[in-house]
C-alpha cells in the first residue's frame, strides 16, 4: 500500500526527539500494539479516559497507524516516535461523536505546541462555506506555521467540491484518501483550496486498532490523514539525525514537490498537488533532484465532477469518518492514565489573557439555590454583585468567567491564601464594568482544571496572581500617558487607541502561546506604548503591522520574545523609510516583563 516505506524505514523508525500530537478521541493504549510506545495522555477538555464508544474507536485506530510497535499486529508507520494523546473528540448517549467546537480545537492545537510537538494530526474537521475559520483557530494555526509545527489535516468524507476547517486554511497540509488502485475514493472532498497544500494518501481498508483487542480495517480520509503524519515524522527524524534541526515545514515542502503530479487520465482537482510518493520525497528531504516523467501532466482544472455540495450545516469539528455508533459506556477509569516520559507531559502551561468579567452558575440547581436565597434576578449583575457584598463567602459557589465578545473562553478561579482577595478583585472588575469603567481586564494565570457552564460549555480554569490583575478604560490609559495639552491630543488618542483595538479584538487571542502572552503584556504596557506612539505621531507615522518573534538576548532561564511594531508615512509610503519599534519580553513567570527600554530603528 505504501511503496517506498520500507527503505525509508531501513533508514529510521523515527527518532524519540520527533513528537507527533493527535487530536482525536481518546485512544485505547492498554491494545497490545501499543506496548513499548512512548504515548502520552494529556488532559484537554474532553475525559482521556477511553470508553468503547466511536470517539475511542477513532483515535484508537488512528493512533495505531503511526504509534503500532513493530513484532506486534500493527506495525505503525512512526513507531518509535514520542506521542500525544490530546482528546478532542467525545460520545453522545446515543452513540455518535459530539462535535469539538473550533474553539475547544484551538485549545488544543495551542496546548500541542506549548508541549512540544513537530507534527500535529487532526482527522477531522467542520464542513465550511469558505476558508475562514474562529479566529482563535485561525490564529492557532498561525502560530503553529510560525514556530515550524507541521499541521496535518483530513480533507473530509462529504464527497463534494466542498472545505473543511482546519484543512482549508493556509499552512496546512491537507490530505485526501485513495482507493486501493491510487484513485480518489468517492467520499473524499476537493477543492480549489487544497490544490496548493495537500496531497492523496492510501485511505481505503486500512488496518488499525480495535478497542479492547483486535485489529479491523477502516476507511476514509482519517485514515489516510496519520499516514501522512506517519512518513512526515520519519523525514523529520531524518532531518534531525542528519542536521540537528526539527523543522516540520521543510518537511512538508519536501512531501508536496514529491507528491507524483496528475497523470493523463486523472481528475486532477481531486488530487491536489499529487499523490503521496515516499521515494521521491526522501530524496527531496535529502537535497536531491527528481525528473518528471513523459505521463505526468501539470496540475489543471477538471470538468466539474456531477456532484452537488450538501447543505451546511454548522456542527463543529467531527472525525472525518464514518464510524458507526455503538452506546456509551460510562468511564470506570478508577485513577489517570500514567504520565510517560516525552513530549514535555506535566509542563506547567501559563497564561496571560485580555477580556471582560462574566459569570454563570453552572446548573439550574445552583441558580435557583441563588434564588431561594433571596436573589430575585440572578443574571442581573447589579444584583448578583449587592447580595455577594452582603455574602462575600458565596462567592466560591458563583461561577467567574473570561469572556471575550461575549463568548467566555476561561473560567476564572481562585485558591491559596489568597483567593478571597482574588474573588474581590473579580467582583470589584465585575462591578466596574457594570459602572463603565472598566473596558478590558487583564488575568495573569496558571491553566488547570475545568468547569462546565449551565449550557453546557466546558471551559478550561485560570487560577490568577492577583499581583497582575488590572482593569482599564481606554480614556484612563490614554489620560495616562498623553497629557491633556499636548499638541496633536486627539491624534495620539486616536493612534493608541487603534493600537488596543487591534490586540484587543482584531487579534485577540486565548493568551497561552509565549507570542501571545507577549503582545497582550505590551498591550498593557501602555506607558512605553504611549511613548512610541508620541514619537510616530510626531513624525506623522501611522501603525502598519504588529509581528511577535523569538528573541535573539535573553537572559539565562527566561523565555523571550520581540514585539514589533512597524509604523510607516501614509504620505511617502514609497520614499520613506518604515520605523519599528521593539519590546523585549520575558513571559517565563506568569507576569511578563519587559527587558531594557523601546528601541527603533528605520528600514527601507
Amino acid at each position: 500500500m505504501l511503496p517506498g516505506l520500507a527503505a525509508l524505514r531501513g533508514s529510521t523508525a523515527g527518532d524519540p526527539e520527533i513528537c507527533i500530537a493527535l487530536l482525536d478521541g481518546p485512544a485505547d493504549l492498554s491494545h497490545p500494539c501499543f506496548a513499548g510506545a512512548d504515548l502520552t495522555p494529556v488532559d484537554t477538555l474532553i475525559p482521556s479516559c477511553p470508553t468503547p464508544g466511536p470517539s475511542t474507536g477513532h483515535g484508537t485506530h488512528v493512533a495505531s497507524i503511526i504509534f503500532g510497535q513493530p513484532g506486534s499486529a500493527l506495525h505503525g508507520i512512526a513507531p518509535r516516535c514520542r506521542g500525544l494523546v490530546l482528546p478532542i473528540f467525545t460520545d453522545l448517549p446515543d452513540g455518535r461523536v459530539r462535535a469539538a467546537m473550533q474553539l475547544d480545537l484551538a485549545r488544543a492545537i495551542l496546548q500541542a505546541v506549548a508541549l512540544g510537538a513537530n507534527i500535529i494530526n487532526v482527522s477531522g474537521g467542520e464542513l465550511v462555506p469558505s476558508a475562514e475559520a474562529d479566529p482563535y483557530l485561525t490564529n492557532a494555526v498561525r502560530l503553529c506555521n510560525e514556530s515550524g509545527v507541521l499541521l496535518v489535516a483530513a480533507a473530509g468524507n462529504d464527497a463534494c467540491d466542498c472545505l473543511h476547517v482546519p484543512a482549508a486554511l493556509g499552512g496546512t497540509l491537507v490530505v485526501g484518501a485513495a482507493d486501493l488502485d491510487g484513485q480518489p475514493l468517492p467520499q473524499s472532498n476537493w477543492a480549489a483550496a487544497y490544490a496548493t497544500h495537500g496531497v492523496l494518501a492510501p485511505g481505503a481498508m486500512i488496518p488499525g486498532a480495535q478497542v479492547g483487542g483486535g485489529v479491523a480495517r477502516r476507511s476514509g480520509t482519517s485514515y489516510a490523514t496519520p499516514i501522512v503524519s506517519g512518513v512526515a515524522a520519519l523525514l523529520l527524524s531524518e532531518q534531525f539525525r542528519r542536521t540537528g534541526s526539527r523543522d516540520a515545514r521543510t518537511v512538508a515542502a519536501a512531501i508536496l514537490r514529491g507528491a507524483t503530479p496528475c497523470q493523463a487520465n486523472d481528475d486532477c482537482r481531486r488530487l491536489f498537488r499529487g499523490r503521496l510518493d515516499i521515494a521521491r520525497t526522501q530524496t527531496i528531504s535529502k537535497g536531491g533532484t527528481i525528473h518528471m516523467n513523459d505521463n505526468e501532466q501539470p496540475l489543471a482544472a477538471a470538468e466539474p465532477l456531477p456532484i452537488e455540495p450538501p447543505p451546511i450545516a454548522r456542527e463543529g469539528v467531527l472525525p472525518s469518518c464514518g464510524c458507526g455508533g455503538n452506546k456509551e459506556s460510562e468511564c470506570t477509569c478508577k485513577k489517570e492514565p500514567e504520565k510517560k516520559g516525552g513530549c514535555g507531559g506535566g509542563k506547567q502551561v501559563l497564561a496571560y489573557a485580555l477580556g471582560r468579567i462574566g459569570f454563570d452558575y453552572g446548573s439550574e440547581a445552583k441558580r435557583d439555590s441563588f434564588i431561594q436565597a433571596g436573589l430575585r434576578h440572578p443574571y442581573d449583575p447589579g444584583e448578583l454583585l449587592a447580595y455577594l457584598d452582603a455574602n462575600p463567602w458565596a462567592s466560591s459557589d458563583v461561577i467567574f468567567t473570561l469572556e471575550q465578545d461575549a463568548t467566555a473562553i476561561y473560567g476564572v478561579a481562585a485558591g491559596g491564601p489568597y483567593a478571597a482577595h482574588i474573588l474581590e478583585r473579580i467582583r470589584e472588575f465585575l462591578r466596574d464594568e457594570v459602572d463603565g469603567k472598566t473596558d478590558l481586564v487583564s488575568v495573569p494565570a496558571w491553566v488547570g482544571g475545568q468547569t462546565t457552564l449551565a449550557n453546557g460549555q466546558t471551559l478550561p480554569l485560570l487560577w490568577p496572581n492577583a499581583r497582575g490583575m488590572y482593569s482599564w478604560t481606554r480614556a484612563a490609559l490614554l489620560d495616562a500617558v498623553i497629557e491633556q495639552n499636548a499638541p496633536d491630543h486627539d491624534a495620539r488618542a486616536a493612534a493608541v487607541g487603534n493600537f488596543l483595538d487591534r490586540v484587543a479584538y482584531e487579534l485577540r487571542n486565548l493568551g497561552i502561546d509565549p507570542r501571545e502572552r507577549a503582545l497582550n503584556f505590551v498591550a498593557t504596557n501602555a506607558f512605553q506604548v504611549g511613548r512610541v506612539y508620541e514619537s510616530a505621531i510626531r513624525e506623522s507615522l501611522v501603525l502598519d503591522t504588529i509581528n511577535v518573534e523569538r528573541s535573539p538576548l535573553c537572559r539565562p532561564h527566561s523565555d523571550c520574545w520581540d514585539v514589533s511594531l512597524t509604523f510607516f508615512d501614509p504620505n511617502q509610503r514609497l520614499t520613506r523609510s518604515r520605523r519599528i519599534y521593539k519590546f523585549t519580553v520575558d513571559v517565563s513567570d506568569v507576569i511578563p516583563v519587559t527587558i531594557g527600554g523601546v528601541r527603533h530603528f528605520d528600514v527601507f
